[in-house]
């Protein structure tokens, strides 16, 4: 019987390998066919010529821009190197979110001034006139105004993007007002030269350091060409009436013209606004 090693050495010498060879293939170029997955990116796919397909190339006019490639996810504007980031607040890709959303346009706050006018929208990334046909629906929100002496708070309209601020007869405005210990109403059915923003039958906003004008208004359809244009809503503020009382206010008010409506004017009759902000919001459709 042989020994181990015997064995050994026979299984060694009736041991025959065998291999397969696995040719090489170069691709070259061509239409790729429905046996080989069509690959992204460009045809130097390796550090070797023998990996390019030059049928899986696509064309430096499909590759994104720098810009797109720079606009990830964020803020709004146009994408760049330094503008990151795009949400839905880019204009291009409409602004707001769901139906009802406020969405901020513009905002201006007083220091002795004038007049705030609304014309322009000031927020980031946002341009053109403050009503366009994004919205058809504005939240106005006054925030702590407080006049340089005692004053009615008061609106006009312009259609012209605030070269102008319509002065005639074209405005009415209806107030109800109430206090702790009474109510009155007063207001215009026509041919006055703005909108009123409180009761002012005889009464105006107490002009003082601690007390502000708030509330707001919603403005409708400022576009449209067949309608006037309707705001309504709430202030509150102190009175000038012997002791100062708290007053709220409902009001309505018109614009009674059909021109299409850009812009608009808060002020206060005959006296600057001292401090506060007035606030514009779209209404998400």
């Amino acid at each position: 019987m042989p020994t181990i090693d015997e064995r050994i050495a026979i299984a060694l010498r009736n041991f025959k390998p065998e291999f397969t060879v696995w040719a090489k293939t170069v691709f070259t170029g061509g239409t790729p066919s429905a046996t080989v997955a069509t690959l992204d990116g460009t045809g130097a796919a390796g550090s070797s010529a023998d990996y390019s397909r030059g049928d899986h190339k696509h064309a430096d006019a499909n590759r994104p821009s720098s810009g797109q490639k720079d606009a990830l996810a964020g803020t709004q504007g146009t994408p760049s190197s330094t503008n990151k980031y795009v949400t839905n607040d880019d204009t291009r890709v409409g602004i707001g979110g769901a139906s009802g959303a406020l969405v901020l346009l513009e905002s201006h706050a007083a220091s002795a001034s004038a007049s705030l006018d609304f014309t322009t929208r000031n927020k980031s990334g946002l341009t053109g006139a403050t009503f366009q046909s994004d919205f058809d629906e504005y939240i106005i929100e006054f925030i702590n105004l407080i006049p340089a002496a005692d004053a009615v708070p008061q609106m006009r309209m312009s259609t012209d993007g605030g070269s102008t601020f319509a002065a005639g007869t074209a405005y009415s405005y209806a107030a109800f007002v109430w206090t702790a210990s009474a109510t009155g109403q007063t207001g215009s059915e026509g041919g006055t030269a703005q909108i009123s923003l409180m009761y002012d039958n005889g009464v105006k906003q107490k002009a003082i350091s601690t007390w502000g004008l708030i509330g707001s208004l919603r403005l409708l359809s400022p576009l449209s060409t067949a309608l006037h244009k309707q705001v309504v809503g709430q202030t509150y503020c102190l009175d000038d009436e012997g002791t100062p009382k708290r007053v709220g206010s409902n009001i309505t008010g018109a614009y009674e013209s059909t021109t299409a409506v850009n812009a608009f004017r808060f002020f206060y009759a005959g006296q600057n606004i001292t401090s506060g902000e007035v606030r514009v919001y779209g209404v998400a459709k």
